[in-house]
């Protein structure tokens, strides 16, 4: 190896991911992200899943489904969010809407076994719509 870093065709080498926290009807955090999720830009991810539940939602919905690739770092910060909700005691969706570039690394490493994943932010927000309203109070609300 000569040092320098790999570069996929039709990205530029300081590429960022796109990410934004949506608020949601009911309480539902949205952590949307768009682009490479890589060593570069994997800690925006952690940042921003920190950001959203400073806000205590009821639920956070990180929306990968815009993801166009994702390595171990990137399914760190995954991991790492999802420590993050245990202990907030809010429950966490990922959006992978058949999105290969996400569903693979998730199935290979296992961890699609271990996160609740939905097909859109709209099938989430139905879902938890539907639970009935005791089930929605907050845990630390009670």
């Amino acid at each position: 190896m000569d040092g320098t870093s790999e570069v996929r065709p039709g990205r530029a080498p300081d590429e960022q991911p796109g990410i934004r926290v949506v608020p949601s009807p009911g309480g539902v955090a949205v952590v949307a992200v768009t682009g490479d999720v890589d060593l570069a830009g994997a800690g925006r991810l952690g940042a921003a899943v920190g950001q959203a539940l400073e806000a205590r939602p009821a639920a956070l919905v990180v929306d990968l489904s815009g993801v166009t690739f994702l390595d171990s770092s990137g399914l760190d910060q995954l991991v790492e969010a999802r420590r993050a909700c245990a202990v907030a005691v809010v429950a966490l969706h990922l959006v992978v809407a058949g999105n290969r570039a996400v569903a693979r690394p998730l199935e290979v490493t296992g961890l699609a076994a271990v996160f609740t994943v939905a097909d859109s932010v709209d099938s989430v927000t139905a879902t938890l719509d539907a639970t009935p309203a005791a089930d929605q109070d907050h845990p630390r609300d009670r």
